[in-house]
């Protein structure tokens, strides 16, 4: 037997395979940088501010009397004004576009496209939720939770809007007797991450009262500091795997994996309580939806790690969303006194005294809805 002829053999067979990987996956990279350049000159040739060169992107120029972190978004404004339609930003070699005209607007909502690269940015997380997932998933998914988006469900809730306003109202004034201002922002998202945990999950966490004491409350707002910063540094920050290998890819993954006990501890005992018989509430909350969602033709439900994702997701979109339409609206009414004027006197004359709010109440406001509708659309 000749074994220096096997060894050989071997040799050739272990280079030969080690050749062919290292071919496909020069070729794939290859046709991904192809892609992306075409895809980038393309991206280039449409309406925008001028790009300054490829690894920096468009030059954001200053604003005076404007914070850092706020140029951005100043600058976008203004090039959205100039091109309503379609208007291109490069941020680093990476170009979106954007778009506030009905029309623009009406034409992708319309069409089934793919979610853009950036979503991966959420997945570790929120994971595979209704803002990440795509397909047959989520049209299984927001069937599944169609319940959960009706009015009616909402109904249940208004003691806890309620409270957890009167709440923030009496830690403002404590505040207010050493300051004469409040970070209005910072208060909108302990405030509405304070009434989604009890509307989801039925969980009272006092974050309004403990806030940056709390550990889930820095964790949520470390979580979207990173993100947003992947977001404005996009060559240190924008492919996963370079990510993962930072001290600030580190420290979110630290952070996912604190979020996700947080989510999964609360799920395990809520489905314990049902099996038991233990859950006396007087309201389903979403988590309840969740747990008893199944599909009417295979009877299957979700899983530990699927109800787990959509709480992680609706606790990421909804507070920070509705925390910036609050403080966006108050702002605006701050500016044009005239019109909060009109909308404290119509709820005065609503409540009538009485300082509970109702869906009755709710109903008969027709100016408030209009101003908040009108911010909304701005």
């Amino acid at each position: 037997f000749n074994f220096t002829k096997l060894k050989l053999q071997l040799t050739m067979t272990i280079l030969y395979i080690t050749t062919t990987i290292l071919t496909v996956f020069c070729t794939y990279l290859l046709y991904k940088l192809i892609k992306q350049i075409r895809c980038y000159m393309y991206m280039r040739s449409l309406p925008g501010p001028p790009i300054h060169s490829f690894l920096n992107g468009t030059t954001i120029p200053d604003y005076d009397s404007v914070r850092e972190y706020n140029t951005l978004f100043y600058f976008r404004k203004e090039w959205s004004m100039k091109l309503p339609k379609l208007c291109r930003f490069a941020n680093g070699p990476i170009i979106n576009l954007l778009t506030s005209h009905p029309d623009s607007v009406k034409t992708i909502i319309s069409e089934n496209y793919s979610k853009g690269k950036l979503y991966s940015n959420f997945y570790n997380w929120i994971g595979d939720g209704l803002l990440t997932s795509k397909g047959e998933k989520w049209y299984r998914h927001r069937k599944l939770l169609t319940p959960a988006f009706h009015y009616e469900i909402l109904n249940d809730f208004f003691p806890v809007y309620s409270d957890c306003v009167d709440e923030m109202l009496e830690l403002w004034s404590t505040e207010l007797t050493n300051t004469d201002h409040v970070v209005l922002q910072d208060w909108m998202s302990y405030l509405t991450l304070d009434i989604l945990l009890q509307c989801i999950c039925s969980v009272k966490t006092d974050c309004q009262v403990k806030r940056e004491q709390l550990q889930y409350v820095k964790d949520i707002a470390t979580l979207s500091r990173i993100v947003q910063l992947r977001f404005r540094m996009p060559l240190k920050y924008y492919y996963n795997f370079t990510f993962n290998l930072t001290e600030l890819g580190r420290e979110f993954k630290e952070v996912c994996s604190r979020t996700k006990k947080f989510s999964h501890d609360i799920i395990i005992t809520r489905r314990r309580q049902i099996e038991s018989g233990d859950r006396n509430a007087k309201y389903r909350d979403f988590l309840d939806i969740l747990l008893h969602a199944s599909d009417p033709k295979t009877g299957a439900t979700l899983t530990d790690e699927e109800i787990r994702d959509e709480v992680d997701t609706f606790v990421f979109e909804g507070h920070d969303t509705t925390a910036t339409a609050l403080t966006w609206t108050l702002y605006l009414l701050a500016k044009h006194t005239e019109y909060q004027d009109m909308c404290r006197q119509e709820v005065f004359e609503i409540l009538g005294g009485n300082p509970t709010i109702t869906k009755s109440v709710i109903s008969n406001l027709s100016f408030l809805p209009m101003c908040i509708k009108e911010s909304l659309r701005m």
